[in-house]
């Protein structure tokens, strides 16, 4: 259940949705315009408000308000499901091929898997995986 609001954020919730043209949300002149409001201010204060009460998201971009219905979800909780449906996923694989070793136990899998995905990523984004010898420190004495 959401946060009530008061009647201000009530408004200007209602100035967003209205004032929304094809997925673009209003300026904070426009919001303020449309409700009679002379402070930018007033209305960043009330749309971060919004934002903590679960109303709005705001994305990367200028003028990217998402508005959050009651029964729509929120950016954050889809990221939490899908990382927790992504986590069973690789759980049932490690089973499976734990299941088919035999003596390699899952919690062991995992690790290896885990212990190895940043230099998996290094190699598919062209970088070379790091050498496992120690770099010099450089704070370190260079010798002559």
């Amino acid at each position: 259940m959401k946060a009530s609001l008061t009647r201000v954020e009530k408004a200007v919730l209602d100035a967003v949705r209205e004032l929304m043209v094809d997925g673009l949300a209003p300026t904070y002149d426009e919001i303020a315009a449309h409700l009679g409001l002379r402070s930018r201010g007033q209305i960043a204060g009330h749309l971060y408000a919004l934002r903590r009460k679960g109303r709005i998201e705001f994305g990367r971009q200028s003028r990217s308000i998402r508005i959050i219905e009651d029964d729509q979800p929120s950016e954050a909780e889809i990221r939490t499901a899908s990382a927790v449906r992504l986590r069973g996923v690789i759980e049932e694989a490690a089973d499976a091929l734990a299941d088919q070793i035999g003596q390699v136990a899952t919690v062991d899998i995992l690790a290896l898997v885990l212990e190895n995905r940043r230099k998996l990523a290094r190699i598919e984004n062209g970088g070379a995986p790091s050498s496992p010898r120690r770099q010099p420190n450089r704070f370190s004495r260079k010798s002559d």
